[in-house]
């Protein structure tokens, strides 16, 4: 089973290569923006549960 923090880093590697190739016209940099942020939520929500506040460094 993969970890949100596995799935996380595969997006954001897919992401920046997308980027790096100068691919910005390609719609999987949307699709993979979108799943980022429904896994920050994920992560957010997950905290706040616990009772912890994220915070920006």
């Amino acid at each position: 089973m993969i970890t949100i923090t596995e799935k996380a880093d595969t997006l954001k590697r897919q992401l920046n290569s997308l980027i790096n190739d100068k691919n910005l016209t390609n719609p999987l940099i949307l699709e993979i923006s979108r799943e980022l942020d429904k896994i920050i939520v994920e992560i957010y929500n997950s905290n706040n549960q616990e009772g912890e506040i994220l915070r920006r460094d």
